[in-house]
């Protein structure tokens, strides 16, 4: 339990310092009701949409973290690369049209 703690600060630690949590962009939903806009943040491209924090050397996945921004509208939220450093897959919104891209989406039934 300590290490999940451990990872989980490592990681908002890293992700506070690159300035990744700030990046995403403010879209307003226009449904004709001045009184009740909702937003929704769309992730930037360099952005990640997710991550599956994995123990190390095993990198056998303990749990999925996902962003409070989410993939615009076409764009799947896909496992991009591995940050060792944090010992983490990191996922960013991509188009996501071919077997290969399919085979690293990220799973529908993940807790942020």
């Amino acid at each position: 339990m300590i290490a999940h703690k451990a990872t989980a600060i490592i990681l908002v630690s890293s992700l506070l310092l690159s300035g990744v949590l700030g990046a995403a962009i403010q879209k307003r939903d226009v449904n004709g009701e001045e009184n009740a806009p909702t937003t929704t943040n769309i992730c930037h491209a360099r952005t990640p949409c997710a991550w599956a924090v994995y123990v190390p050397f095993t990198r056998k996945i303990e749990y999925y973290m996902t962003n409070t921004c989410e993939c615009a509208k076409g764009k799947q939220c896909v496992r991009e690369n591995d940050d060792i450093s944090v010992s983490a897959y990191v996922y960013r919104c991509s188009e996501g049209n071919n077997s290969t891209t399919n085979s690293r989406e990220l799973p529908n039934n993940t807790a942020s």
